[in-house]
């Protein structure tokens, strides 16, 4: 029964697997502590499993994800800055200065995105980065879906500000 219970769980849930890790990467902002949430979480779900009810195994396992993520952020109080994301796919053949144009953009946008209040992010990243309906990342935060709507309007409102700041900012230094 126990080998019957892993193949269903990991034929549902482990798909997800790197969409939670893309959350959990988001709201602890470090690689080691998103695998540990990661991690968690699944043992968690893996724990419910049989006992829960969910029509979509993604929004209910990134749930159990961001409340992993913010019992551990109650716990240690802080947040960390987030490493800036490497293009790693860039290669050596690539025109030098449209590969610097295109690092910079990248880390603008990652700071941009890393300085969203904290329910705009969240909302963000489910919805633009894992591609996850109003309705799923409704089911998520445990908020209306009027409330998720508002979340990302305001959280595209509030990226489009910030980067024409840094834009400007960036020109004055050129």
């Amino acid at each position: 029964m126990r080998d019957r219970k892993l193949e269903t769980f990991e034929s549902h849930v482990l798909p997800h697997f790197k969409a939670g890790y893309n959350l959990a990467r988001w709201m602890m902002c470090e690689d080691s502590a998103a695998e540990d949430m990661v991690q968690e979480a699944t043992l968690k779900a893996f724990e419910a499993f049989s006992q829960s009810h969910f029509e979509k195994a993604k929004p209910w396992f990134l749930r159990i994800v961001r409340n992993c993520c913010f019992t551990q952020l109650r716990k240690i109080k802080l947040w960390r800055q987030v490493e800036l994301l490497e293009d790693s796919l860039s290669s050596a053949a690539d025109d030098p200065e449209r590969h610097l144009i295109d690092k910079l953009d990248g880390r603008l946008l990652n700071e941009a995105i890393q300085n969203l209040p904290e329910e705009f992010r969240e909302t963000f990243i489910l919805h633009e980065i894992e591609d996850l309906s109003y309705e799923e990342i409704s089911q998520i935060v445990c908020s209306p879906i009027g409330t998720v709507m508002s979340r990302l309007s305001r959280a595209r409102k509030h990226l489009q500000r910030t980067l024409l700041a840094m834009n400007s900012k960036h020109e004055v230094k050129r």
